[in-house]
């Protein structure tokens, strides 16, 4: 998702709660650092969604 807006593609609703449940389906199975990768991962997808939106 990330490099399709790198490209000028913007991403649908449907592909970013896609990327969020997926996200969240990820936290029960991984390690205590890759939680933190997920979390970082997380706030980059919120922080472009909210500049699609201006």
């Amino acid at each position: 998702m990330t490099q399709n807006r790198e490209a000028g593609h913007q991403p649908s609703q449907e592909d970013m709660q896609a990327a969020k449940q997926a996200i969240q389906s990820a936290y029960s199975q991984c390690s205590q650092e890759e939680k933190q990768e997920l979390q970082q991962l997380e706030r980059k997808l919120e922080a472009e969604h909210n500049n699609q939106l201006r």
